[in-house]
């Protein structure tokens, strides 16, 4: 994908296309935020599925449970 907004700290947005014709992006935002307890609040959007068409809801689904093992595994295990 291509990087759209970056503020060091604060958020990350670019469009998503992995594996897939350019064509058809979505997009996503990652929002951080400080908590006052020392923890960081990580918050991702992603958007832009009409590009799918009919096979929108399917696709969706599938990053329903894709983003939680990135964000649950693999990104907890390399903040620890």
């Amino acid at each position: 994908g291509e990087i759209l907004e970056f503020e060091t700290g604060r958020k990350l947005a670019m469009t998503w296309h992995p594996g897939n014709n350019a064509d058809n992006t979505t997009r996503v935002d990652v929002a951080f935020q400080a908590l006052s307890d020392n923890r960081t609040r990580v918050t991702l959007t992603h958007s832009g599925w009409e590009v799918w068409g009919d096979a929108a809801a399917d696709k969706r689904e599938n990053y329903d449970t894709g983003w939680d093992f990135v964000f649950g595994t693999r990104y907890a295990a390399a903040a620890h």
